[in-house]
């Protein structure tokens, strides 16, 4: 079975796994990315499907290597974990539904080996942003408030623990948080609703 790559992680000092550049105008912004070159990285993180869980996996980049187990994230069936690497790739953030219809929002250190629950709710397939210092991860939560749909995107703080609505957005078709300002002090956002695609940021 092949395993599904959650991400590729940059173990290397100095790598920043994206940044955003654009100006405070909304709606005509371009969001660049950069990536580690493929030579820096020197571990790989990817699920394996187990019973009623993923297995989350990680090696070094080297033909032979072993993988070792990092954590087991439990699953409904048929909803497999989903997740996205930090900046420096030393943890992986994952969403993962057990029971309802949201997702749990978990924190992986790959290097020390442990799993932080985060608290709140978030849509299963909601897009994941990290801020470049790695202190919080922008999700989303979709709901009805009398027959609208609302988006609201929520920021965790991984020091307190706790969620909080950053934005709002009601009859969206699709809300993805994309990434932050490269000082972490904006929150990028892609809104595509009935009268086209916008980046929005907060």
């Amino acid at each position: 079975m092949v395993p599904a790559f959650l991400a590729m992680l940059a173990v290397v000092a100095g790598v920043v796994a994206w940044a955003v550049v654009s100006s405070r105008n909304t709606g005509t912004e371009i969001a660049s990315t950069s990536t580690a070159p493929a030579a820096s990285v020197r571990s790989i993180a990817y699920t394996v499907p187990a019973d009623g869980a993923d297995l989350l996996m990680v090696r070094k980049a080297q033909p032979g290597a072993t993988p070792e187990t990092v954590a087991s994230i439990p699953h409904f069936p048929g909803l497999h974990a989903r997740g996205a690497a930090s900046p420096l790739g030393d943890r992986v953030a994952i969403l993962s539904v057990t029971s309802g219809v949201y997702a749990s929002l978990s924190v992986v250190n790959l290097l020390a080996r442990e799993t932080a629950v985060l608290p709140g709710s978030f849509d299963y397939l909601s897009a994941l942003a990290w801020a470049p210092d790695a202190t919080r991860l922008a999700a989303v939560q979709t709901s009805t408030d009398e027959g609208a749909r609302v988006a609201r995107v929520l920021e965790v703080d991984l020091v307190a623990g706790e969620p909080r609505v950053v934005a709002e957005f009601r009859n969206a078709f699709t809300v993805a948080p994309v990434g932050y300002s490269v000082d972490g002090s904006r929150l990028f956002m892609v809104v595509v609703d009935e009268t086209g695609s916008h980046l929005w940021e907060r």
